[in-house]
């Protein structure tokens, strides 16, 4: 097909499963999903390319995104003393292996309150205890996009909710309003988010030239009358 090819890597994961779902249904690119396990996934994804590929291993990632246009970082360290490995040199693999296969756009998920500056607040002290310094190295994996010659995105959502990783009931997606602002901005009245929506946003920034060098972070807050239509908002954010 002649459709750009957008790869997922921690197409796995809870946001990048939605990720996969939602370009899939769309059907406007080619999606390839890069899971560590084939076993585990081959029957998890309909409609799109599933294949072998490990963000700690940048040979891997090198055959993974053979002819891929658009790369979305979506995986996270699951265990104590992987973020060093996933969430840095994770993303410095993904790096050197786009710049490679001449990669056109890099989109990035990371975290709010990833900033250093941000060290006493007490959720990110949480993050960065429950995994081996988390958020610190999801902060040089984005220092590292950013030094890249490669067209980045990043992206940095609230806490998580909804989607596989879900407790208890499951809430709808697609009616909250997402805000945004940049790095270590204020005024944002929400501190979660969807992790559809985290998608829907991440697939809005796809091969958008505005995009391009752009750092987001979101968040979801009730939607009033006055607010736009979801899909509308959107197409504002970038």
């Amino acid at each position: 097909s002649n459709m750009p090819i957008v790869a997922v890597l921690g197409a796995g994961g809870g946001v990048g499963r939605l990720i996969v779902d939602q370009l899939t249904t769309e059907g406007v690119f080619e999606v390839r999903a890069v899971v560590r396990s084939l076993e585990k996934y081959k029957s998890t994804f309909a409609g799109c390319q599933v294949v072998a590929g490990d963000v700690t291993d940048q040979g891997s990632l090198e055959t993974a995104l053979a002819g891929v246009d658009t790369v979305i970082f979506a995986a996270s360290g699951s265990t104590y003393f992987s973020p060093k490995n996933v969430d840095y040199q994770g993303v410095v693999n993904t790096l050197n292996a786009s710049k490679s296969k001449s990669v056109k756009h890099l989109i990035l998920i990371t975290s709010r309150l990833v900033n250093p500056s941000c060290r006493f607040h007490p959720i990110r002290v949480i993050l960065n205890n429950i995994r081996y310094s988390l958020m610190d190295f999801k902060y040089l994996g984005e220092q590292a996009a950013q030094a890249s010659t490669i067209p980045f995105t990043i992206i940095r959502p609230g806490g998580l909710f909804g989607g596989e990783g879900q407790r208890g009931e499951e809430k709808p997606s697609g009616v909250n309003y997402i805000e945004a602002v940049g790095p270590e901005g204020t005024g944002l009245q929400g501190t979660s988010i969807h992790r559809a929506d985290v998608a829907s946003v991440v697939i809005s920034a796809i091969g958008k030239q505005t995009a391009y060098g752009k750092t987001v972070e979101i968040t979801g807050r009730e939607r009033t009358d006055e607010d736009p239509a979801f899909e509308e908002r959107l197409k504002q954010i970038f």
